[in-house]
C-alpha cells in the first residue's frame, strides 16, 4: 500500500474534488492508494506520526495555474493553525512526514548555496521558498519529532536540527526516484527501543 503527501506541482483542484485537500483524515484513493493530509497525526505500531505537505514551485513562470501549478502548494495560515490544533492534542510526535524541510537545517543550507553558485541563479533561497521552510520549521520546532523525512530537493542526505535541549531531530532528506537515497526504511520497534 502506498500512502502519500502532497508537495509541489500536485493537483490540488483534484483533491478538492475528492475532498481530500482539507481533510481530517486519511483519504482512500483506491485499494493500494491513500493520501495524507496536512496536519494529521496518526499512530503505527506505537509510533505516533505527524504529515504537513507542501512546498514552494520555483519554477511557476514556466507552468500555466490550475494546469501545473496551484498555489495551495504552500504551507498556509489555516494549515499552521489545525497543525498547532493537532499538537495540542497529540504533544508527543516520533516521526514528521514534510515535502519541504524546515529552514536550519546546515547540510541542506550548504546544498542550496553550493547549488546556487553552481547555476548562478538563487536556487531554492528566494523569498517564497525560505518562507515556506519558516512555516514549517515552526510546526517542526513545536513537535520536536526524533525523525523528519522530506523529500523536495532531490537530494539524498542525514543532518540534525539542534533544539538546544539536548535531543535533537534527526533529519532525513530523500533522493528522486533512480537515485541513491530516494527512499529510507523505519524500524518502527528500533524507534520505540531509542
Amino acid at each position: 500500500h502506498m500512502y502519500w503527501i502532497d508537495g509541489n506541482h500536485d493537483n490540488f483542484d483534484d483533491l478538492k474534488a475528492r475532498y481530500a485537500f482539507g481533510a481530517k483524515e486519511m483519504q482512500r484513493f483506491s485499494e493500494h492508494v491513500t493520501y495524507i493530509p496536512r496536519g494529521h497525526v496518526w499512530e503505527w505500531d506505537g509510533v505516533k506520526f505527524m504529515a504537513l505537505g507542501g512546498a514552494y514551485s520555483i519554477d511557476q513562470d514556466r507552468r500555466t495555474e490550475g494546469k501545473s501549478w496551484w498555489p495551495e502548494e504552500l504551507i498556509s495560515y489555516k494549515d499552521l493553525d489545525y497543525c498547532a490544533s493537532q499538537l495540542d492534542e497529540h504533544p508527543e510526535i516520533d516521526v514528521f512526514l514534510s515535502h519541504d524541510c524546515p529552514e536550519g537545517v546546515r547540510r541542506l543550507e550548504g546544498f542550496l548555496q553550493l547549488t546556487s553558485q553552481e547555476f548562478g541563479i538563487s536556487y531554492k533561497m528566494d523569498q517564497a521558498s525560505r518562507a515556506n521552510r519558516k512555516a514549517l520549521l515552526q510546526v517542526v520546532e513545536r513537535a520536536r519529532p526524533k525523525l523528519l523525512v522530506h523529500g523536495h530537493y532531490h537530494w539524498g542526505y542525514t543532518d540534525l536540527l539542534h533544539w538546544g535541549d539536548g535531543n535533537p531531530t534527526t533529519i532525513a532528506g530523500l533522493a528522486c526516484d533512480g537515485m541513491e537515497r530516494s527512499y529510507t526504511i523505519l524500524d518502527t520497534e528500533d524507534m520505540k527501543d531509542g
